[in-house]
């Protein structure tokens, strides 16, 4: 028995995909931040059940507060953008009526899209994985950006092969607007996800990073295989990763100051 979470706002043309996709799972929970679009009504469309909720900075807060409402112990994470194929949805319903009890989570591969171009390189391209299903007695949610989901310990992952069609098409994102917006909203909290996590930056490394993750994600992650594309989302990328990094550096600091202070 699955239980699928959605979480959306103002993501109605993307929803209906996705829903569509996910009808295997046993219950569909579709959280709206706020939308004004219809998402409501695709929702409904789907027998979803729908909850309304004020909007959040980032969905780990959502998936924090949700998995003590959901109806199973197996839940199913996806976003409006991603829409599950055929042959990962089948492949998983043979998967978990027998996955040991020592398995907390189930990771598939995962494959990005700019607009309708298929990514085939850069930071994103190519065949990507992802967290799909987590045992929710098995598993633990945190708020903390890009870094919120851990095993309990004793559990372990499994990990769905690559075989060439069981993926989760994740149609990321559209144009440059949505791109900067949603970045620029991870930046506000990545400062601190990273502290917390244990990692930490220097200015020799803030100098060295626009170059070396241009270089990361254009050459030796395969960028130039999309053309102009792939060296925009290079340059994104880099300036991302230093902003990053620039971003943990101060916040370091300051923690480091208020500790002296006390």
């Amino acid at each position: 028995m699955i239980s699928a979470v959605v979480v959306s706002h103002n993501e109605g043309h993307l929803l209906d995909a996705c829903l569509k996709s996910i009808l295997f799972c046993d219950e569909i929970i579709v959280v709206d931040l706020e939308s004004t679009d219809n998402t409501k009504e695709i929702a409904e469309k789907y027998e979803a059940k729908y909850i309304y909720h004020q909007k959040v900075p980032v969905v780990e807060i959502i998936h924090t507060w949700i998995q003590d409402k959901t109806k199973y112990d197996w839940i199913l994470i996806t976003d409006p953008d991603e829409v599950c194929s055929n042959d990962l949805s089948k492949e998983l319903l043979e998967i978990l009526p027998s996955v040991p009890l020592d398995i907390g989570l189930i990771d598939v591969p995962w494959k990005f899209y700019f607009g309708n171009h298929l990514l085939k390189g850069t930071q994103w391209g190519g065949v990507q994985r992802r967290v799909f299903l987590v045992n929710k007695n098995r598993f633990i949610f945190t708020k903390e950006v890009h870094r919120g989901r851990h095993l309990k310990k004793g559990y372990k992952p499994y990990i769905v092969k690559n075989k060439g069609n069981n993926f989760v098409h994740h149609f990321w994102m559209q144009n440059l607007r949505q791109l900067t917006a949603k970045h620029k909203r991870y930046l506000n909290r990545e400062a601190e996800s990273r502290y917390n996590s244990g990692e930490r930056s220097t200015i020799k490394q803030i100098l060295k990073t626009p170059l070396n993750e241009f270089y990361s994600s254009f050459w030796i992650k395969n960028g130039f295989k999309d053309g102009f594309t792939g060296f925009f989302l290079s340059l994104f990328w880099a300036w991302y990763e230093t902003k990053a990094k620039l971003k943990l550096y101060i916040y370091s600091n300051k923690i480091k100051q208020n500790n002296l202070m006390f």
